[in-house]
């Protein structure tokens, strides 16, 4: 069972670099937003959607870390002789190392950290029709 968790676990710290690409993207999509807002009539609602675009490519990278975090310490619980990836024992040294307590409360949410990105893809589409299409 332990094994399948740290599976996860790497599964996870992989996955969080998605959000790096979502943040920037969504930092593009803000700006655009904002110089579309000064210079034509589309509203507010596009440059508050931008926000989120970017918050939301964060929280990709956040959760996903998360979730990694805590299946490692979940996998460490059940078996303390378990080799963790050079890469995610690191990680979790470091998280243990910065804050113990916190990082022993996180929660993995791996259903969340995995669909979260495709939301994030949908939402930011959404922002990219109002700023370059909506308007036109």
């Amino acid at each position: 069972m332990s094994t399948k968790i740290v599976t996860a676990a790497e599964k996870h710290l992989k996955i969080r670099w998605v959000g790096v690409p979502l943040l920037i993207i969504g930092i593009f999509l803000f700006l655009c937003a904002i110089r579309e807002f000064s210079y034509s009539n589309i509203g507010f609602f596009p440059v508050l959607l931008g926000v989120a675009c970017s918050l939301m490519g964060l929280t990709c990278f956040g959760v996903n870390h998360d979730t990694a975090i805590c299946l490692a310490m979940e996998a460490r619980r059940e078996d303390d002789t378990l080799q963790l990836s050079p890469e995610l024992q690191e990680e979790l040294e470091e998280e243990l190392r910065r804050d113990r307590s916190k990082t022993l409360a996180l929660q993995a949410n791996p259903t969340i950290a995995v669909v979260l990105p495709f939301v994030v893809c949908l939402v930011q589409g959404v922002e990219m029709y109002l700023v370059f299409w909506a308007g036109s």
